[in-house]
């Protein structure tokens, strides 16, 4: 059997499905991220955070960890709380919604979504979360 990039997918999409039930029995939200391959062997990372404690936590959307981490870490620095993970707020006639912030970035630490994508911003974004 040659692994295939289809083949790689389809693992990730089961190790992800196995990880659910580890993930409420550990009380820890995991993930298989990122996968790497040859023609005969394949390495899954798997990452686990600790949103337990983060207010709203139930509702965090997969990917959206460790930037709710950064929010109850570094929130503080900047007026935020873990409540406000998920405010909603409009960006040029557009809907976006408030992720977290990434402490590795230091001019656009904060980030939202708009749809289905993620954006980095700067300190603009702090007068809409606040004000939403």
């Amino acid at each position: 059997m040659t692994i295939t990039r289809k083949a790689v997918s389809q693992i990730v999409d089961d190790i992800n499905n196995a990880l659910k039930t580890v993930s409420e029995k550990h009380g820890i939200n995991l993930k298989a991220g990122r996968a790497t391959y040859s023609d005969d062997s394949v390495v899954v990372k798997v990452e686990g955070f600790v949103v337990n404690d983060v207010q709203g936590s139930v509702g965090i959307e997969p990917g959206d960890e460790k930037f709710v981490v950064g929010l109850k870490e570094l929130g503080s620095l900047y007026g935020l709380t873990p409540a406000h993970y998920g405010r909603e707020f409009v960006v040029n006639g557009e809907k976006c919604t408030f992720v977290g912030i990434n402490p590795k970035a230091r001019k656009t630490p904060f980030i939202y979504r708009k749809g289905s994508k993620m954006y980095r911003a700067g300190d603009f974004i702090l007068t809409l979360v606040k004000g939403a």
